[in-house]
């Protein structure tokens, strides 16, 4: 664990005044800040609105824990993705 690499590099440079790791980023050494990180909804109320009255598509599809994740962050039944293949670009060049 990382924790473990963080606190013998701070022991040893407590304790002897060098680095054991001259390269290692160690989290102590940074601030903690009431910045959080998540997920928002980017797409229209119409576009939510619209995938979600699609009947059986969640029986359709099967999703990743990742897609899972970000469908119920979107609020929607299926998340939108990034187009990857050549058949996905080709498609939604014709949309």
């Amino acid at each position: 664990d990382t924790w473990l690499v963080d606190a013998l590099q701070n022991s040893v440079e407590m304790n002897h005044g060098i680095l054991l790791y001259p390269g290692w980023t160690n989290a102590s050494d940074f601030l903690e800040t009431t910045e959080t990180f998540g997920t928002g909804v980017l797409q229209t109320n119409e576009l939510t609105n619209a995938v979600n009255s699609l009947d059986n598509i969640t029986e359709m599809c099967i999703l990743t824990a990742d897609q899972r994740f970000l469908a119920r962050a979107m609020g929607v039944k299926l998340p939108f993705t990034p187009s990857f293949t050549v058949h996905e670009k080709k498609l939604f060049a014709t949309m």
